[in-house]
């Protein structure tokens, strides 16, 4: 509008010095129009600068200021790495995801732009971009890799603890800070390589604040506003090219090699990742684009013969290029070669710098002496990081630490190359086949037995302790991503196997019991046919997937016929006197206590009782749990003296060995306050409820299943003291 009026008053003055057309007594006033243009053109300015400046980056729509709650001081996070350095040709994309964010939005402050395209085009590269240009205005900016459900919750419930509203459990902490976010403002979250909306299921907080979603899917329905991200255009293309050589943009090199360098950026098809390659490769050899462009044409035909299996979404350049760098990698650090080989088989996800590769002898000669010092091992990672075939974080003083990265087209490329060995069991090997020899191949199946022996040696082996869930979460898709490839290409390995059930017992400790069932199912499936369905190991996988099963009401039989199995094969072929055999013992109660055979249970964890107590003591954590376990059978079955004693016996040790506020002690209240219910110790029972109840909703949450239950414990406690208090009634306490 301040632009009109500058030209109304502009064309009047500039047409009388042109034709001095305007009528003679104009003259005196026509001075006023420069001042005047000029005092307006001020604000005009101003205006445009503000708007280029929100094409730029910073979006026009935030939350207007009376109606921010902006975070506490202390309640930053930023885990959310910056672009890369040549970041470039993405002017348009970034005006459209501004756009996107600021023009047409209705129903809610929450705005949620899902970028889509084809992998490598670089949809989180824009989407980090944003980021770094709208982190001025903003409190809280997190990265969440969402390729399946596991892990975009870990992320979550990692931003729970920067912000101060973690807990043990992922699935609470992640419902608290989407409950935190709801009420703030300023914030952004970007789901990363999300495969299926579901994943995002109650992982989107309602609050006026913005969420991008980074996935090859284009249609994403009411769930968010879809922003397709085009492939560069072919002089952004060469001018990307021309970075990474080095050359200034804008600079352009002699006919024959301008040429080549559009055919070179014409056959990568403007995907950055794939130029990001080429440019590299171009940079390390230090070939010319017409030199580059041959080796592209000689090694076409090969490439794709070796890629028939590719899906046709690969673009044929970018493995073209990934291969060309592989072998060059191989030419130039073959223990770098192999690590790239061995991460091709983790997951799309950050890889720990600190696999423990020394320990772990099943990996091929070149990168096990490698890995046996930490410089020659740092020097193959030095290759692939100048290949830029792997990527490491660049942590400030907001994000974690430094890990290893490889794209997921880059692991499929790489998983191709490598092909499959003729045998899906890899059992114990004679000692002639152990021998190494220069013809033998490492196929895919050797490949995923080394990740999951890496995977295992970097893992905790107990995992009762919370102190050690923030490596199972690091490592848990890896070891899924693992298992998931093993199970397609029916691949049976008792390293593999383990891996199933170890983290099988986390997710069962974590109650992701659909996820801890998957990996307890392969894992029984691969032991019974390698060892037997009497093998020790087999028998911890049966009896524990038995556990896992108990709760969910469909698979109650199941559950105890698979509890029964494991301790009536262990009696016959091992005796019924070791720890292992009480572990057996207790995972059977578990399922008698949900079918109503309290009798039984109640024997059963009576024997598991006594002889946890003689070989482990009576302050064990599992002492104490089967403590508690039997308590609450007794209640049950309506014994409620005894019951209570046992109760208070269990409680006591509790608090000293686990502390006043574990949840487990937690848990030992409110069993002992229904044990005083039972008595008809109404006045008793109810303050304990009480002091149960308050406890938990400050160690635990308002949400916390723990929480919720005691409030419906206290609950009931007061209607039956209402309506009869001479009636002790049913047990609502806890078993555990």
């Amino acid at each position: 509008m301040i632009l009109i009026v500058d030209l109304l008053l502009l064309i009047p003055f500039t047409m009388n010095v042109a034709t001095d057309a305007l009528p003679p007594e104009w003259d005196p006033y026509l001075w006023i129009a420069l001042p005047v243009v000029a005092l307006l053109g001020v604000p005009a300015v101003v205006v445009e600068v503000r708007n280029r400046r929100a094409v730029g980056g910073v979006a026009d729509g935030d939350v207007p200021e009376a109606d921010r709650a902006p975070f506490p001081a202390d309640g930053r996070a930023w885990n959310i790495p910056a672009p890369t350095r040549l970041f470039g040709g993405r002017v348009q994309a970034m005006k459209d995801l501004v756009r996107a964010f600021t023009v047409g939005w209705s129903g809610g402050p929450l705005r949620v732009v899902a970028l889509w395209g084809l992998a490598g085009v670089g949809k989180t590269q824009l989407a980090l971009a944003y980021a770094a240009r709208r982190r001025p205005k903003l409190e809280v900016g997190w990265l969440v890799p969402a390729a399946d459900r596991v892990a975009a919750v870990a992320a979550l419930a990692e931003l729970a603890e920067r912000l101060g509203v973690g807990d043990a459990d992922q699935e609470r902490a992640c419902r608290r800070v989407v409950d935190l976010l709801a009420g703030r403002a300023n914030w952004l979250l970007i789901f990363d390589s999300v495969l299926d909306p579901a994943v995002l299921a109650d992982l989107l907080p309602t609050g006026p604040g913005q969420v991008l979603i980074v996935s090859t899917r284009p249609d994403w329905g009411d769930l968010a506003r879809s922003l397709k991200v085009p492939p560069l255009s072919r002089e952004d293309s060469i001018e990307l090219l021309q970075a990474f050589r080095g050359r200034p943009s804008g600079q352009e090199p002699n006919s024959e090699e301008g040429e080549s360098l559009a055919q070179v950026a014409e056959e990568l098809g403007g995907l950055p990742l794939a130029l990001r390659q080429a440019g590299a490769y171009a940079k390390a050899t230090a070939l010319t684009w017409t030199k580059l462009l041959e080796r592209y044409h000689e090694s076409r035909t090969e490439i794709l013969t070796l890629a028939r299996g590719v899906p046709v979404n690969y673009p044929a350049a970018v493995t073209v290029t990934w291969r060309l760098a592989l072998r060059r990698v191989d030419r130039t650090c073959r223990p770098a070669g192999q690590l790239l080989r061995l991460l091709a088989h983790f997951a799309a996800a950050p890889i720990p710098r600190d696999l423990p590769l020394r320990q772990v002898t099943a990996l091929p000669r070149a990168l096990r002496r490698a890995a046996a010092g930490p410089l020659r091992l740092d020097e193959a990672v030095a290759v692939l990081l100048s290949s830029s075939l792997v990527t490491a974080t660049d942590p400030d003083d907001d994000s974690p630490g430094s890990d290893l990265s490889v794209h997921q087209l880059v692991q499929a490329v790489v998983r191709d190359h490598i092909g499959a060995d003729t045998s899906g069991i890899t059992g114990p090997r004679s000692l002639l086949s152990q021998l190494p020899r220069a013809s033998q191949r490492w196929g895919t199946h050797r490949w995923l037995e080394a990740a999951a022996s890496v995977l295992l040696a970097a893992t905790p082996e107990e995992n009762h302790d919370a102190r050690v869930w923030p490596r199972y979460a690091a490592l848990l898709p890896h070891a899924q991503a693992v298992s998931a490839r093993s199970d397609r290409l029916e691949l049976l390995s008792p390293a593999i196997a383990a891996l199933q059930h170890l983290y099988g017992e986390y997710l069962d400790r974590r109650r992701q019991d659909a996820a801890a069932r998957q990996l307890l199912e392969q894992a029984l499936r691969a032991r019974t046919r390698l060892l037997g369905d009497d093998h020790l190991d087999t028998l911890k996988t049966m009896s524990l997937l038995g556990f896992v099963l108990h709760r969910d009401p469909g698979q109650l039989q199941r559950a105890h016929d698979l509890a029964l199995q494991a301790v009536a094969a262990h009696q016959q072929r091992y005796g019924s006197g070791d720890l292992n055999a009480f572990m057996l013992m207790h995972n059977l109660a578990h399922t008698l206590g949900v079918l109503g055979e309290w009798k039984e249970a109640r024997l059963v964890d009576e024997k598991v009782l006594r002889g946890r107590r003689l070989m482990l003591g009576e302050d064990h954590p599992d002492t104490l749990r089967v403590m508690s376990n039997l308590a609450y059978a007794l209640c049950r079955l309506e014994e409620w003296e005894e019951a209570r004693r046992l109760h208070e016996q269990t409680l006591e040790r509790r608090r000293v060995v686990l502390g006043e506020d574990h949840p487990d002690t937690l848990r030992s209240m409110g069993n002992l306050a229904d044990a005083l219910g039972g008595l008809g110790r109404w006045e008793e029972a109810r303050w304990l409820h009480e002091q149960t109840l308050e406890r938990r909703r400050v160690v635990l949450g308002e949400d916390h299943p723990d929480t919720l239950r005691s409030m419906n414990n206290l609950d009931d406690m007061v209607r039956r003291m209402e309506a009869e208090r001479d009636d002790p009634g049913g047990p609502t306490g806890e078993d555990g």
